[in-house]
């Protein structure tokens, strides 16, 4: 579930608290389709370190630093407010190369049931 909250929480972040008609007259909306697709060009990306974290590490402590570097990343998006749109693309990019690891992740609990 926590993985599609990013697309239901952005839009109200975009509209409500970065606010970017007020500043540079570009809509809410366009800027949410463009962190969104920023989010999952990066997240796509970065699947490939995951994978040699999982192999380099082993799958116990490849899930420890995939869950500190996600609970980094979205924690350091309350840092985000009223006109920083460069801020949320960063940010935003850093949210998804952590949410990268996550199906990495899931098939290493999945394999960890089987065993």
């Amino acid at each position: 579930m926590g993985s599609e909250c990013t697309f239901v929480v952005m839009p109200f972040v975009t509209e409500y608290i970065i606010n970017p008609e007020k500043h540079t007259g570009q809509t809410a909306n366009s800027l949410y389709s463009s962190l969104a697709g920023l989010f999952m060009v990066i997240r796509m990306i970065s699947i490939p370190f995951w994978q040699w974290v999982c192999s380099a590490y082993g799958k116990q402590r490849a899930n420890l630093i995939y869950n500190f570097c996600l609970a980094v990343s979205t924690a350091m998006l309350v840092f985000v407010g009223d006109g920083q749109i460069g801020l949320a693309y960063v940010l935003c990019g850093l949210w998804g190369w952590a949410w990268g690891g996550h199906p990495k992740q899931k098939l290493a609990v999945k394999k960890n049931r089987i065993e």
